[in-house]
């Protein structure tokens, strides 16, 4: 029986080491802030702008289902699909994936986590400031706070790179907003390239 077990041992280790060393020493991070600017502006690594759902799924490596449809506020006939996938693991904390399709192709991708407010100042300032040690100052940055319909206060803070590519401007942003009195704070970041 010892025999057995040591013989798996010396099978399984070096496995598990390789495993380990393949997946960051078990960082568990999903996502990568490096490569998201290449010659045609800014892209998430993988996937390529106007890709399909069905593309980008097998681009993931996982099946975007049950589509949100988002209507155009000003012309009822257009239409967006909305794909989330939940869990995505960054920084320690699970985020929502979205990805979003006008007229079946992809145009948006971004990340979103609603945290505490501590928690959502806390990554916005670590995050914001590893896309600027890899992508340098933004060209723009706001920090606003804007009266909304329910007489509350929204208070919005978000850094834009741009940058032009053959599908027209990219852009790369951060944000972080909370509205007056609740709990909770939302961060988000990602990439658009409104041509898609």
């Amino acid at each position: 029986m010892k025999k057995r077990l040591t013989k798996w041992l010396k099978l399984l280790l070096p496995l598990c080491l390789s495993l380990l060393l393949m997946t960051g020493c078990g960082s568990g991070d999903a996502l990568d802030l490096s490569g998201l600017k290449g010659e045609g502006g800014y892209a998430w690594p993988g996937l390529a702008w106007g890709s399909s759902p069905e593309e980008v799924s097998e681009q993931l490596g996982m099946t975007l289902e049950n589509p949100q449809i988002l209507y155009s506020k000003t012309d009822e006939t257009l239409s967006e699909e909305l794909y989330a996938v939940e869990d995505i693991s960054f920084e320690g904390e699970k985020w929502r994936g979205e990805y979003q399709f006008s007229d079946g192709r992809l145009f948006n991708v971004d990340y979103v986590l609603i945290t505490s407010p501590e928690k959502a100042e806390k990554l916005y300032d670590k995050i914001a400031a590893e896309l600027e040690k890899q992508y340098g100052s933004p060209d723009e940055q706001t920090d606003d706070r804007k009266p909304q319909d329910n007489g509350k206060t929204l208070d919005w803070h978000e850094k834009d790179w741009i940058a032009s590519g053959p599908d027209g401007e990219t852009k790369l942003w951060i944000a972080r907003w909370q509205l007056d009195g609740d709990q909770n704070a939302s961060i988000s970041f990602g990439v658009i390239c409104p041509q898609g």
